[in-house]
């Protein structure tokens, strides 16, 4: 019954509010693996707004595992306001979903996660990763991995300490209490935690977060790994072409590190 799957709207929780998010399953009954997309700052479960997570979800989905996208508190249909998402918040998110998902369907295996995380959400996918030992693989879609202090420039957090916040596209503002958050947080002081092998696709055209930000972590990080360095790939997946090139490289990812039973 290869290909076939089903969508289920989900709605779990954290911290007594309300988490939504879509689950892509395959018609196996035997235990399935887990793959999480995870966001990026100002994203949805969609992903981008070219919807590339729903593509990719749908094609992981078919060859065998079990997808979840969902949107952070603050961010798409879950509740909160966006101004109150920090990295604290997110990471119970991600925690929280990783558990209930294999609660409310017992088909799926949360002893194997792979964790996807596109542009802000591979930096909290990281993160989890050093301290879940159910994440089994890991892959950067275009992630900005250095800690805020060194990815911003020292006038941006002069400007949000002064003002309180800055303010980016679409009127979304990067706060005084999300930068405080966000400095409780070190990867690059606790990467060597990860023990995950990882992949790293990033592209020429993604002035937002450049392949030297996966570069740099490709070369410390002492697992088993691949860097992979598109010309035609840009931050938010243009072209249907580019799109079947990243869900490829990243299916032989999940197929190699993620065994199902």
């Amino acid at each position: 019954m290869k290909g076939q799957i089903i969508e289920i709207p989900l709605t779990l929780e954290c911290e007594n509010q309300q988490i939504v998010g879509i689950l892509h399953l395959p018609k196996e009954k035997r235990k399935i693996p887990l793959v999480v997309l995870v966001h990026g700052w100002s994203a949805n479960k969609l992903g981008t707004w070219s919807a590339f997570f729903v593509k990719a979800a749908r094609e992981f989905s078919k060859n065998g595992f079990a997808v979840l996208r969902f949107d952070f508190r603050g961010s798409g249909d879950s509740e909160e306001r966006f101004e109150d998402q920090t990295i604290t918040s997110m990471l119970k998110d991600l925690d929280a979903v990783i558990t209930q998902v294999s609660e409310k369907y017992p088909e799926v295996d949360n002893s194997k996660v792979c964790l996807i995380g596109h542009s802000q959400g591979a930096y909290i996918s990281f993160l989890q990763a050093t301290k879940d030992k159910r994440i089994r693989c890991l892959v950067s879609w275009m992630g900005g991995l250095s800690d805020v202090k060194d990815f911003w420039g020292k006038t941006w957090l002069e400007e949000i300490e002064r003002r309180g916040y800055i303010y980016t596209w679409l009127d979304y503002k990067f706060t005084k209490k999300y930068v405080k958050d966000s400095l409780k947080y070190s990867l690059v002081k606790n990467y060597r935690r990860i023990r995950a092998p990882t992949l790293f696709v990033y592209g020429e055209l993604g002035d937002s977060v450049p392949p030297s930000e996966g570069l740099k972590f490709y070369k410390k990080i002492k697992v088993p790994k691949k860097l992979v360095i598109l010309k035609e790939l840009d931050h938010v997946f243009s072209g249907e072409k580019v799109k079947k090139h990243v869900i490829r490289i990243t299916l032989q990812w999940l197929s190699k590190w993620i065994k199902r039973d």
